[in-house]
């Protein structure tokens, strides 16, 4: 009797030890129990017991049933097929409803208000992603680190392009910190900014902020994390995701924001807490991720039957050449938005319903353009490029330019997208181009100085480059020279 106790005591020492060790390390297996069980946690709970049981007929209802072994093996495979058979379908079953469920518990979650038109954008991104990029990597000359991902970020009366500076290669990613930050702004001027951080992005293990923020919320998730100049300090800000349970899914919704310190400190704040903080005053908040998905929701307002067959008034977000998708941050003089430009379903690439998320509060609006006849931002890059015939564009044999990221500029209530030209190096992007997406004219402009009088006067300080204005030139010149002909004509016959 004692040694039964003996060994029920040990076994428990053991699992408590256990138990605690795995608490511990919990971070490194928060990816796996989040994405593959947590998210799927009906599914799970509906298979377990299916699973539970097949093990149970399979292991104790025939063991020492005087049945041949042969029998025995028959009878295990017969509950195993069994088992799969039932599972089969709850798998098809999840595989193609839960996306759908999970839009339309989502969609009461957030309210889209319907408004009339689109706020006025009140800056603009000048530089594009790629170049952007192309720009940090090309000043970076320090071998031990490379440029992490960049996000836009609204500093003052600037959007600038800002990513980490984290270690490079496997000896540095354990034993190396984030140094700093590199800023990219609209001139293209590179800045590197010192600032240690103790726990940042890209470094192992335990002072990785994945691992800090697993133990702050296990069951949530980090989409991104991005860095805000607060003074003489950068700021690390981290939106999370959590999730509830409405059966039979789980539901994203907005969690709250981390804010990380350079010296490994992390406060955690829950929406309300981050809107009121006045470090935060403007700056986005609201995780771009959940922008994204609630904007994909909104397809589902009608039901799913409507987006699955008769498809009545259904928005569907375009994908954009690149790698910069919707939603777009722009700063609006409604303040910072998530916003995304839906095309209506089918075939046709004009602009159907634009879906705004504020950035700062989460409050989601809705405006329907699908009367006004706009065209969408892949019609105006075929448009652009037909009317920019000086150049070799990149899709073409022997093609060095490309025409990147279309970014919506909303000025007095008028949509225009604006690309840039760059080279497929994405050496610079000084070269504006501004697609009308009422009228389908296309303005370019060689430079910032004429590009900014436009944005500010709607004039041109130049003839625009465009085959028209080339065209014009052309028939001017031919008239010149007719006249000249004409006056030597008359003076030969003077003579």
């Amino acid at each position: 009797m004692a040694g039964k106790i003996s060994r029920v005591i040990v076994g428990m020492l053991v699992l408590a030890l256990f138990a605690y060790l795995a608490y511990l390390v919990r971070p490194l297996f928060q990816w796996t129990i989040v994405n593959i069980f947590f998210v799927n946690f009906w599914f799970w709970v509906l298979c377990l017991p299916l699973l539970a049981l097949a093990t149970w007929l399979a292991r104790v209802r025939f063991r020492g049933s005087g049945q041949s072994k042969a029998e025995r093996r028959k009878a295990v495979v017969r509950i195993r097929l069994l088992w799969f058979a039932t599972l089969a379908p709850l798998i098809i079953v999840f595989a193609v409803f839960s996306g759908a469920w999970t839009s339309t518990r989502m969609l009461n979650d957030i309210s889209f208000a319907t408004k009339s038109g689109v706020a006025d954008t009140s800056l603009v991104r000048y530089m594009p992603y790629e170049v952007a990029f192309s720009y940090a990597n090309s000043k970076q000359d320090d071998p031990t680190k490379r440029v992490g991902e960049m996000h836009a970020v609204q500093v003052g009366d600037d959007l600038l392009w800002i990513a980490p500076l984290t270690p490079n290669g496997m000896v540095n990613y354990f034993s190396d910190k984030q140094s700093g930050v590199v800023t990219v702004d609209s001139d293209g001027n590179v800045t590197v900014i010192k600032n240690t951080f103790q726990k940042a992005e890209h470094i192992g293990i335990t002072d990785n902020l994945q691992w800090s923020f697993a133990g702050l919320h296990f069951l949530s998730r980090v989409p991104e994390v991005y860095y805000l100049p607060a003074g003489a300090e950068v700021l690390g800000i981290a939106p999370y995701v959590s999730f509830r349970l409405s059966f039979p899914v789980t539901v994203p919704y907005w969690g709250g924001v981390f804010v990380i310190h350079d010296d490994g400190s992390i406060e955690d704040l829950t929406p309300e807490q981050a809107m009121a903080d006045p470090r935060l005053a403007g700056a986005r908040l609201f995780p771009e991720v959940l922008a994204r998905r609630y904007s994909e929701a909104y397809a589902y307002k009608n039901g799913i039957a409507n987006v699955w067959f008769k498809h009545q008034d259904q928005p569907v977000i375009p994908e954009i050449a690149g790698p910069n998708q919707m939603p777009y941050l722009l700063p609006t003089t409604d303040g910072q938005k998530w916003v995304t430009l839906t095309e209506p379903y089918g075939p046709s690439q004009a602009v159907f319903k634009v879906l705004t998320i504020d950035a700062h509060t989460g409050k989601a609006e809705v405006s329907d353009l699908s009367k006004d006849n706009l065209i969408g931002p892949q019609k105006a890059y075929d448009f652009a490029k037909t009317r920019l015939t000086g150049y070799v564009w990149r899709d073409s044999e022997g093609g060095t330019y490309l025409l990147i990221e279309p970014r919506p500029i909303v000025r007095s209530g008028k949509l225009f997208w604006l690309y840039n030209i760059t080279t497929f190096e994405y050496a610079g992007g000084g070269l504006f181009v501004v697609v009308d997406a009422s009228t389908a004219s296309v303005v370019s402009f060689s430079d910032r100085a004429s590009f900014d009088l436009w944005l500010r006067t709607g004039a041109l300080a130049t003839e625009p480059d465009t085959e028209t204005s080339r065209q014009e030139l052309l028939d001017r010149i031919q008239k010149a020279l007719d006249e000249l002909q004409g006056l030597i004509k008359e003076l030969e016959g003077t003579k």
